[in-house]
């Protein structure tokens, strides 16, 4: 499956070191991606350019994770479920109403 946003836009979303592990990057990439195919029923990834929405859909997801993954006390400022979920809505109405192929 391909990303709904690179590993380089991953490390510069949650503010981190060039030196983190790519491999740990992508995986954060490829969930996201997961994550809003499996919501949307739609793989994002294949709109040229991406949608900009699915993106910032990705980001918050990928944010949240990492904070959890992280374990940090500081998990409530990072609670963006209210915002992913709207986000999802959205593009779901995107969907229907036909505004994406």
């Amino acid at each position: 499956m391909a990303q709904v946003v690179t590993s380089e836009e991953v490390r510069l979303a949650l503010h981190l070191d060039p030196g983190y592990p790519d491999t740990l990057l992508s995986s954060y990439a490829d969930e996201a991606s997961s994550f809003l195919e499996l919501r949307t029923g739609r793989d994002w990834s294949n709109d040229k350019p991406i949608n900009t929405m699915a993106k910032n859909c990705a980001f918050c997801y990928i944010k949240m994770q990492h904070a959890e993954d992280s374990g940090s006390s500081y998990k409530q400022d990072y609670d963006y479920s209210f915002g992913i979920n709207s986000m999802l809505n959205d593009l779901k109405d995107l969907i229907s109403l036909g505004k994406v192929k």
